[in-house]
């Protein structure tokens, strides 16, 4: 399990790039996965809500690509599935829209 310490120094060090992805395309979704071993992944971009992941993330979460999406939504859709782990243990969070 990660603690939320770690997540969220994770989710710092890799939220530009996170930001990066999501502005790229104006449609579509992508994953984002934390590890145990502190590295933190990005999926491929899917034209459908559900992102499949080959291996197993402790938790991620999905993101949705828009060119104007801002920092504080996205902050905010990490807090939730950051607590919506830590709370239940589920390793996935959609928000839906």
């Amino acid at each position: 399990m990660i603690t939320e310490k770690t997540a969220r120094e994770m989710y710092a060090k890799n939220r530009e790039k996170i930001m990066q992805k999501a502005r790229s395309s104006n449609s579509g979704f992508f994953g984002v996965g934390f590890y145990n071993n502190f590295s933190v992944l990005l999926s491929e971009k899917s034209t459908k809500p559900g992102i499949q992941w080959d291996n197993n993330p402790e938790f991620h979460f999905q993101v949705p690509c828009k060119r104007l999406l801002n920092y504080r939504y996205l902050d905010e859709l990490f807090t939730e599935a950051l607590d919506n782990y830590l709370l239940t243990g589920k390793k996935y969070f959609r928000k839906d829209e």
